[in-house]
């Protein structure tokens, strides 16, 4: 008897080593995946944080979803550097992110400025990057190999503006003042050359003022003594919204139109009432609004992930990961050259074609800009201190 029980625990012990054995190697198995990262630079905190936050989270989303489903040779995380907007804090940024060799790829930078600064650095590394909202039509036009833009640039977004403020809004005098930054007065640039183009005598005046002020009362007045119908702003949001307060407490009555850098929650807040029916031309989708499953699916993940609803540039974002991600799937396990390897992923994205995403379906030029069928513009106005969707700007003309 006693020899037998001694049998029985014999066999239950060898059974619970082989179980042991047995959940230790499914872990080992599970954690042979080599870690890698995907870079994101942009605006995290600061004035303009509003922009870049929904790129970042959609960017999450993205990779955490991709982790998830497991079919991937290597498992990810995003690698997210805060620039503040700032091309010079870039800069050492986009170094740190170079010479890192588990970084595979960077969404961003963000902004205009900061991309000029930085994106050398990250071309000389051979780190493919995939911004999803710098505008400025010169990025594509300095000859980076693996540079690419998922959105339409400011050509595309200023260059229908005349149109719009003498079509849709009825306007015969347009102001035109911009931020003197990369962005802003590249894109006032493209708005002034149109107007005297298409519209001569339209254009009453311009102005470049400096940001981060809190008085611009001179430009209100300014606006207000030209008489202008329309008021154009190229810049960026904090700077917008007090410049359309401080005009309207003076007794400008016109149009504001802005573009992709003043719409965001910031302009929403701080502008007012002031900001109520106030116009915006952007590259960006407006996510909640498209009936298709790949976005009706993209806008309940990321209410579940992010507890919020998405923001300008959330699509664009996850968009923007989702290609790299692509990429790193078609390459397979990265090997011992990491520089071979992130130009395997910069010729993927390059090839991409006909890649489904949230916001349109991608396909890049050779300078890394969309090709023409994917760029859409769409006219946003402040209803009710909500940015509501007039339409396709394109459609918009067409009608009138």
């Amino acid at each position: 008897m006693r020899k037998r029980l001694y049998l029985v625990i014999a066999m239950l012990a060898a059974l619970s080593m082989v179980a042991a054995a047995c959940g230790k190697s499914t872990t080992t198995t599970g954690s042979t995946k080599p870690s890698y990262k995907i870079g994101l630079m942009g605006a995290l905190t600061g004035a303009n944080a509003q922009l870049v936050v929904g790129s970042e989270k959609g960017a999450q989303l993205a990779i955490k979803q991709a982790n998830d489903k497991g079919d991937l040779p290597v498992t990810l995380s995003l690698d997210p550097q805060d620039t503040q907007g700032d091309k010079d804090k870039a800069v050492p940024l986009a170094n740190l992110l170079a010479g890192d060799t588990s970084v595979l790829a960077v969404i961003g930078p963000a902004f205009s400025g900061e991309s000029f600064s930085s994106n050398p650095i990250l071309n000389s590394a051979g780190i493919p990057s995939i911004t999803p909202s710098a505008t400025n039509p010169g990025l594509a036009q300095s000859g980076w190999k693996y540079w690419f833009r998922a959105v339409g640039n400011d050509n595309s977004q200023g260059g229908p503006a005349p149109e719009v403020m003498e079509k849709i809004f009825k306007g015969s005098k347009v102001y035109v003042a911009d931020d003197n930054t990369a962005y802003g007065k590249g894109l006032a640039t493209i708005v002034q050359n149109g107007l005297n183009a298409r519209f001569p005598g339209a254009l009453v005046g311009s102005n470049s003022v400096d940001p981060g002020k809190d008085d611009y009362s001179d430009l209100a007045n300014k606006i207000v003594t030209s008489k202008a119908d329309v008021f154009f702003w190229g810049g960026y949001s904090p700077e917008a919204a007090k410049i359309i307060a401080q005009a309207r407490a003076k007794g400008f009555t016109g149009t504001y139109l802005g573009a992709d850098g003043s719409k965001d929650t910031t302009f929403l807040s701080n502008a007012g009432a002031s900001g109520e029916g106030a116009y915006f031309l952007c590259p960006c989708a407006d996510v909640a609004t498209i009936q298709d499953p790949i976005d009706t699916k993209f806008v309940s993940d990321y209410k579940a992930f992010a507890n919020a609803d998405p923001i300008i540039y959330s699509g664009e974002g996850y968009d923007s990961a989702n290609l790299i991600i692509e990429a790193i799937r078609k390459a397979g396990k990265p090997g011992s050259d990491i520089a071979a390897y992130r130009t395997s992923l910069g010729t993927n994205i390059a090839q991409t074609t006909g890649f489904a995403g949230t916001t349109k379906t991608y396909a890049f030029q050779a300078n890394g800009e969309l090709v023409d069928s994917a760029v859409v513009i769409y006219l946003y106005k402040v209803v009710g201190g909500k940015f509501v969707l007039q339409g396709k700007v394109k459609d918009l003309l067409a009608k009138v």
